[in-house]
């Protein structure tokens, strides 16, 4: 199983967040706690996890990867993935991978042969998800006319005919 660091929590001096590498070698390894009062609900305290991304190369496991997710996922009261760039093929593979992991929890966590009886159940345990994409720098128009981050998103991941006449 992944590492997890927690940071001190009686530091000399208040801590502000994560820690954030800007170089091409991944900063965050395994997955990394804070909590911090939550900023709308008096005595609550929300506890934020960072995990590292998929396909490190240092690492060259991706046995590894799914531990973190899986845990993160199953941690989490939203999950928030996030990703590089434009949305094309990369990054709905690696979306794919990540909506497989539920698969995997599906199929680990049920006594079952043919897995767990009741899909809301099962459903019920997993978080809500949001997509955050970073350093996105290109005009949201298509056909001349603007778009919005929404309608990008939908004609993303509509259906689109594959080579061989198959939808992807």
């Amino acid at each position: 199983p992944p590492d997890i660091k927690i940071p001190p929590l009686f530091s000399p001096r208040p801590l502000s967040g994560f820690s954030l590498g800007s170089t091409v070698q991944s900063h965050t390894k395994g997955i990394w706690m804070w909590c911090v009062p939550h900023p709308q609900k008096p005595n609550r305290t929300l506890v934020l996890l960072d995990t590292e991304g998929l396909g490190d190369v240092e690492k060259g496991d991706n046995q590894n990867d799914s531990w973190i997710f899986a845990l993160a996922i199953l941690l989490s009261s939203t999950f928030v993935y996030n990703s590089m760039g434009t949305i094309n093929q990369q990054a709905m593979d690696q979306l794919h991978y990540v909506t497989e992991l539920t698969d995997r929890i599906r199929a680990k966590s049920s006594p079952e042969e043919d897995g767990v009886e009741d899909s809301a159940d099962f459903v019920s345990f997993f978080p809500d998800f949001v997509w955050t994409l970073r350093d996105f720098s290109l005009d949201l128009e298509t056909d001349g006319q603007c778009i919005t981050p929404d309608e990008y998103l939908e004609n993303s991941l509509k259906l689109k005919k594959g080579n061989k006449g198959t939808e992807n």
